[in-house]
């Protein structure tokens, strides 16, 4: 199965070959994927922990020791259920449904990955709070096996754990945005920016696996069953704005041109980010492409290609970054028929609008009224 689409939509995007990139020696290229994506696992370790109530208990993991009837159940929700709310193209959703629950019983840490977002989708449909609180520390109980034994594996892909590995790391980033989005909620700990980069440094960190060993790893995955999720990387449909769409992005450049808070070099950063934004704004906001673009895969691409002095001037948080947070939220708040992706792009979009000049609010709140995203102030 592949993602094919109309003639005149494709757009053909290729890796990097070595010829392309040989400034970077391999070795290097390969050192790079790896610390990303393992800084940003270990960032996640230390940054969420439960509020107390929550921790597991008794500390463990069931995985590799024995196969609980509660995994069972688990289990069976993940495959009725959950694998269901993680794309919309049914191939992908496919993957997840099927692949990934075959891999898991001869890959402990795949497995644990499934139980552990089975469990804290369990957490957000059951109505009662005490299964709620139950559900979350059995979520939190499997995560933390399956995070710790990622950081180690990254280090040593091969052509045989690069599936199940690379499927991890995508469920991590979807248990993640939940996750936080729960604590937020549960806690009295109001969402901050540092959560938010610390998230956009997990989405860069998952495409960081594909170039590992000089991109051997994306060609070991589209020889692979992933190879469905790998053609996105590939192609993607060309979309086109409406005039109003057009005249707003228009206007968010020109209020990085005009920002006199920001420097010559800064402003140029701040373009480039707007400029592979309304790349993926494109197909995202055109009805004509919807049914042919996998919205997820999209949706989560721009912080993996915006560069890194852009998240640098975030976390400062300079002005200009936030417009573009704010903007990138607005479109991520698209995702809110999924489960996990609804109150983080809410709740990132109110926290960055609120740090914007007034006509930049204005601006983004209309791009929200005229684009049929729900706006609530934080």
């Amino acid at each position: 199965m592949s993602c094919e689409y109309p003639p005149q939509a494709k757009q053909l995007r290729k890796s990097p070959t070595p010829e392309e990139s040989e400034h970077t020696s391999p070795v290097s290229r390969q050192d790079t994927a790896v610390r990303e994506f393992k800084e940003a696992v270990t960032n996640l370790i230390r940054s969420t922990a439960p509020p107390a109530y929550l921790l597991p208990k008794p500390p463990g993991c069931s995985v590799g020791q024995s196969f609980s009837i509660e995994d069972m159940g688990l289990l069976h929700h993940y495959t009725a259920y959950t694998s269901l709310t993680f794309a919309d193209l049914p191939e992908i959703i496919e993957i997840y449904r099927v692949t990934a629950p075959q891999l898991a019983f001869s890959d402990p840490d795949l497995l644990s990955s499934l139980l552990a977002i089975s469990a804290l989708h369990r957490a957000h449909v059951d109505p009662d709070p005490e299964r709620q609180q139950e559900y979350f520390r059995r979520a939190t109980k499997h995560q933390s096996r399956s995070i710790h034994v990622l950081q180690n594996r990254i280090a040593n892909i091969t052509q045989e754990n690069c599936v199940g590995l690379y499927l991890s790391a995508c469920i991590l980033s979807i248990y993640t945005l939940a996750e936080k989005s729960w604590l937020w909620r549960c806690s009295r700990d109001a969402a901050s920016l540092d959560d938010v980069v610390r998230c956009l440094r997990l989405f860069r960190g998952v495409p960081s696996i594909l170039r590992h060993e000089n991109h051997a790893v994306f060609g070991w995955i589209m020889d692979g069953p992933l190879k469905p999720i790998g053609d996105g990387f590939l192609y993607k449909p060309t979309g086109r704005f409406t005039t109003e769409q057009e005249s707003y992005f228009a206007v968010l450049r020109e209020f990085l041109v005009e920002d006199r808070d920001a420097g010559e070099e800064e402003r140029g950063v701040y373009l480039e980010a707007l400029r592979v934004l309304r790349e993926y704004a494109e197909p995202l906001l055109d009805g004509r492409v919807q049914r042919q673009i996998e919205t997820v895969g999209l949706t989560l691409a721009w912080p993996s290609i915006v560069s890194e002095q852009y998240l640098k001037y975030l976390g400062e948080p300079r002005r200009g970054a936030i417009l573009l947070l704010a903007q990138y939220a607005a479109l991520f708040a698209r995702l809110g028929h999924f489960w996990w992706a609804k109150a983080w792009g809410k709740t990132v979009l109110a926290v960055s609008v609120e740090l914007l000049p007034e006509v930049w609010k204005w601006a983004i709140r209309s791009f929200c009224r005229e684009n049929e995203v729900t706006f609530s102030s934080a």
